[in-house]
């Protein structure tokens, strides 16, 4: 509508958390449909279980970005020892 792209990154819940209301959760999947049909839009995910969870509640089939975040089990980087 601003003639700018629309992107949005679902991280972690299609429903945001927020949507207690089945009208309102309708609402933001058709949205979310419009947004993902337009040639400047996308929906992404940043996992392939969010993609699917997406997928299977609106039918949009959304790029994933993995994170780049380590696991907490991940050693830290440190540099060498002198």
């Amino acid at each position: 509508p601003l003639g700018r792209a629309i992107v949005v990154y679902l991280s972690t819940r299609l429903d945001l958390g927020r949507l207690h209301r089945k009208a309102a959760l309708q609402r933001w999947v058709s949205t979310l449909q419009k947004i993902s049909s337009r040639p400047d839009g996308a929906v992404v995910t940043n996992n392939l279980y969010d993609a699917a969870y997406v997928e299977y509640f609106t039918g949009i089939k959304p790029r994933v970005i993995p994170t780049l975040a380590r696991p907490r089990s991940a050693p830290l980087p440190c540099p060498p020892p002198r």
